[in-house]
This record gives C-alpha cells, structure tokens and sequence, in this order.
C-alpha cells in the first residue's frame, strides 16, 4: 500500500472539512424548509454557496445562488437580491463566463441603488472594473473603479480608495499611460496602511 503524500492528506482533512460543514448547512436547510421560512432558507443557500466556491465548483455555487435570490424575491428582500446577484457575478467571472458575470453585476448595482446603499455599490463596481479589465476594456474598468471611489470617499473610506486608487493607475498602466497610472499609485499610497498587502502591491507597481 503506498502512503499518503502531506498533500494529498491535507486534500483529504480539507475535504472532510467541507463535508461536515456541507452536512450542516443541509441540516439546516430542511429545517427551515419545514418551517416555511424561505428567508432563512435563502441565509443558508446563500452559505452554501460560499462552501461550494471553497471547493471551487461553480455549478453547485451557482444553483446556491440561483435558489438563494429566488427565496429573497418571494420575501422582497432587495438586499439579499443584490447579494445574490452579486454572488453569483463573482461566481460566473471565476469560470470564466464574463456576460453572464457583467449581467449579474449590472442587476445587483440597480439593486443597491435603489437602496441608497453606497458600500455595496462601490464593492460591485470594483468588480467591474477588474472583469472589464481583464476583457481589455480599460476605459469601462477606469470609469467603474473611479465611480467607486467616489462612493468610497463619500463613506470616508481611506482604504477603500487607496484600493480604487491603485487599481485606477493599474488600468491606466495597461493602456500604455505609465505617467498617469504613477500619478494614482502615489495617491494610493497615501491612503492606504504602510505595510498592508494592498500599500506593498501598488508599491511594487510604482517602482516596478
């Protein structure tokens, strides 16, 4: 019999992991589907996706998500449709299937604007900029980041915007405009934490 490499064991503790916290979650997934609490049930849908994304597969995510934002539908609740919504644009953008990644977006960003609700518009709209940059869209990627930061900087987020800061002068640097992208970078560095992972990424940018 041959031994288990460290790695295939950790591989296997992880799984195991997954599992019972998957044997859990259904737990409680039957149980509030016996109550008739579709809210709860869609809290729970909604964990299940997070695990399901852990183990990195997206279709079982996704079915999550789906059932998650039809349970906040049949109770109107706006904002766990956005978070829904929102989750399942991270998911279809980690398997590689960019519209239906934008499309999710867009609806989850109508969502939260409806509720005024300025935080997750900026999270969603980081997204964006990261998804339209990736599809070499780098003027779409600029405005999303920097309308971002403008809610950002209306929250008083000092980290939030070094962060939309660096990714603006990342978007710019694509685009072959280097004394721009450094002019962010600077401005980044000035907000974020010194020490941070974010403040040594845009630092390595600058002076790289």
């Amino acid at each position: 019999m041959s031994e288990q490499t460290s790695g295939e064991k950790e591989r296997g503790e992880g799984g195991d992991a997954l599992e019972q916290r998957r044997a859990v979650f259904e737990q409680a997934l039957h149980a509030f589907r016996e109550l008739e609490q579709p809210a709860g049930e869609a809290q729970v849908s909604m964990s299940l996706g997070r695990l399901e994304i852990e183990g990195q597969d997206w279709d079982a995510a996704i079915a999550h998500y789906e059932r998650a934002l039809d349970l906040y539908r049949q109770v109107e609740d706006l904002q766990g449709q956005g978070q829904a919504l929102f989750a399942l644009g991270v998911v279809h953008a980690f398997r590689g299937s960019a519209g239906e990644a934008l499309d999710a977006y867009e609806l989850a960003i109508n969502l939260f604007a409806q509720l005024e609700d300025l935080r997750s518009q900026a999270q969603v709209l980081n997204n964006l900029g990261l998804l339209y940059a990736e599809l070499g869209r780098q003027a779409e990627a600029a405005a999303s980041y920097q309308a971002a930061l403008e809610f950002l900087r209306h929250l008083g987020d000092e980290q939030g915007e070094g962060r939309a800061l660096g990714n603006l002068g990342y978007v710019y640097a694509l685009g072959g405009e280097n004394d721009k992208a450094r002019v962010y970078w600077r401005r980044a560095l000035r907000k974020l934490k010194p020490g941070s992972t974010e403040y040594l990424r845009v630092r390595a940018w600058l002076e790289g």
